[in-house]
């Protein structure tokens, strides 16, 4: 007894968005912003970033602190930097996704992939980051930016709980190593008097 064959058809309906006259001009703008960052921050010198700060700028980044001007944000990478200690290395990429672009405003998001070295350790670790921008006379403003990262699972986390554990591990071992010998003199160190 034959079995009937099942076919399945699907349709499907292939739709081509095509962008508006000047939309790829504008998303070749905001991909040059990402040059500009990378090179400012890679640099040490975010003064080349004051084109993209206006009155409503606004921001949080990855360690939870808040600027609204270009000074706070120097500021809090000056901070950042005098942690990493003397002779430190800090490197980002950013990889944007394809930003949503409505009339005048724009919004990018991505990762940013960062690297770290300091006082001979090295540290590798991505962060996701969003951005709302408006054009104006023909630049882009940040309105705001967010950057976070993951704060329980990176490789700074990671560095920081190994070492702690060394660290207690060793006292640790330190005060079992005193106990045991304090222990073995009181029942085996005093000799027995007959």
């Amino acid at each position: 007894m034959g079995h009937p064959d099942i076919h399945a058809q699907t349709n499907t309906t292939t739709q081509t968005v095509t962008a508006l006259p000047d939309e790829e001009a504008l998303h070749q703008e905001l991909r040059g912003l990402k040059k500009v960052y990378e090179d400012a921050v890679n640099s040490g010198d975010l003064k080349t970033l004051a084109p993209m700060f206006g009155p409503q700028s606004t921001g949080i980044i990855a360690l939870n602190q808040e600027f609204h001007t270009l000074p706070e944000m120097e500021k809090i990478y000056e901070d950042f930097m005098s942690m990493l200690g003397p002779d430190h290395v800090y490197r980002v990429s950013l990889n944007p996704e394809r930003s949503l672009i409505f009339g005048d405003i724009a919004i990018a998001r991505g990762t940013s992939d960062d690297y770290i070295k300091s006082k001979g350790h090295e540290f590798n670790f991505q962060s996701h980051w969003s951005a709302v921008l408006r054009r104006e006379n023909g630049n882009w403003r940040m309105i705001n930016l967010q950057a976070t990262m993951d704060p329980f699972h990176n490789s700074v986390t990671d560095f920081i709980m190994t070492s702690i554990k060394r660290v207690y591990g060793g006292v640790g071992l330190a005060i079992g190593l005193l106990l045991g010998i304090a222990l073995g003199y009181l029942i085996f160190g005093r000799g027995k008097k007959y």
